[in-house]
């Protein structure tokens, strides 16, 4: 086999392999959550509620979306998909400085806003 193939095969096994751990944490954290709140657990699909993950991602996609009467349904649909201007993360300082510097053009801000030198 050539070398791109085994490379496609390897990827795709440590998906699948990420994919199947990750329903078993799924089905296991509600089994334990659904004991701690003595209630059931998932039971309903498949047996003993294996088949549950697959119930989830199933419902996400025939989920319908809403968007509000007044808004703009593309920016509201694209913008959670949009990165933010202070590189993908939100603090303190980058709420501080403010998105857009005081220079020419649209610029991040290396100004301190709000800080005492003295």
């Amino acid at each position: 086999m050539s070398q791109t193939l085994i490379h496609i095969m390897t990827v795709l096994g440590v998906l699948l392999g990420l994919l199947g751990i990750s329903a078993g944490l799924i089905w296991a954290e509600r089994r334990l959550l659904a004991l701690w709140q003595e209630r059931w657990g998932p039971n309903r699909v498949g047996p003993a509620g294996l088949l549950q993950p697959v119930a989830d991602i199933l419902k996400i996609f025939w989920k319908e979306d809403w968007v509000p009467p007044l808004a703009d349904r593309p920016v509201f649909v694209i913008a959670p998909a949009t990165p933010n201007p202070a590189g993908g993360r939100i603090d303190a300082k980058a709420v501080r400085r403010g998105p857009l510097g005081r220079g020419p053009g649209p610029t991040l801000s290396p100004a301190k806003v709000g800080h005492r030198t003295s």
